[in-house]
């Protein structure tokens, strides 16, 4: 029964960091996407994920710095910026 027990923590640890890594690997291919197709953009200082586990289509989030002004912006997995609404005030920075 323990042993039984312990491989199911595992298992379920195991498919925990692989939906984990799964989500910093797709962020990390859309952030050097959205800087390869995008130089205008000096910084990005953060990208969330608007979708949900295993929608077909995702847009991203990312709030980026162009010209020492804040923008929000929204793009495809590709990094073409489907939106964009600057920010009226900076946020702080972690």
């Amino acid at each position: 029964m323990k042993k039984n027990l312990i491989r199911l923590a595992m298992i379920a640890f195991a498919i925990y960091i692989s939906v984990q890594l799964f989500n910093y690997i797709k962020l990390s291919q859309v952030e050097a996407n959205v800087t390869r197709v995008n130089p205008q953009i000096d910084k990005i200082i953060s990208i969330n994920s608007n979708g949900h586990w295993r929608e077909w289509y995702q847009p991203y989030t990312l709030v980026v710095e162009i010209k020492d002004e804040q923008y929000q912006i929204w793009v495809n997995e590709s990094g073409e910026v489907e939106g964009i609404e600057k920010q009226t005030t900076k946020r702080a920075e972690k």
